[in-house]
């Protein structure tokens, strides 16, 4: 077993990761004054870097206890979080903007495929792009104030990249202001886990 303090930072770690990650994005969009525009990617590595500590300490746990079920527990913990990065790994392919509103969304990729000269028809699932023989996928999450976009073949990267580059370069030059709800919500959200991550270190 290893020593308490190793342990509680392996637990307590994650959470203050969380809740960095959270409090930057907050902060980000209000001093900058416009949405952030993340690559999916980057969210999934930066699960993987957060849940990594964590698998450790459930591996410890369950070699360490003689109590069968509570290391079928911590096993299964670290089964389900894989699966989470596996599914996020696939979901997150495109990039995230994270303070937008729907018409800053859709004006921004509209923007984004003019100037790259590819030629466009709006539907319910995003653009379909027929140069391409190819669709833009979105969606888009007004409550939250963010949206995604995609393509739905991984045969493009190269376009994507440079769609996600002229999509921040309109969401730079827009003097519209961002949507202050995604902030609001990562704001708190990165508090409580703050607080949770104080609780969980008081414990030990």
């Amino acid at each position: 077993m290893l020593p308490l303090s190793t342990l509680r930072f392996l637990l307590v770690v994650p959470l203050l990761l969380v809740a960095a990650a959270f409090l930057g994005i907050s902060a980000s969009i209000i001093l900058r004054g416009r949405p952030l525009l993340i690559r999916g990617r980057l969210l999934t590595w930066a699960l993987l870097v957060i849940w990594a500590p964590l698998a450790l300490a459930m591996l410890i746990i369950a070699y360490s206890v003689s109590d069968v079920s509570v290391a079928c527990i911590a096993v299964l913990q670290i089964g389900v979080a894989a699966l989470i990065i596996l599914a996020a790994r696939r979901a997150m392919r495109g990039y995230l903007i994270i303070g937008t509103s729907e018409n800053m969304f859709r004006e921004s990729l509209q923007s984004a495929l003019s100037r790259l000269g590819l030629p466009f028809q709006e539907s319910v699932i995003g653009f379909t792009l027929p140069s391409l023989h190819d669709t833009l996928r979105t969606s888009l999450a007004p409550r939250l104030g963010s949206a995604q976009f995609q393509m739905e073949s991984p045969d493009h990267p190269e376009v994507l990249a440079q769609i996600a580059k002229r999509v921040e370069e309109h969401l730079r030059a827009d003097p519209e202001p961002p949507s202050m709800v995604a902030p609001l919500i990562y704001g708190v959200a990165g508090l409580i886990v703050l607080a949770l991550a104080a609780y969980q270190a008081g414990r030990f």
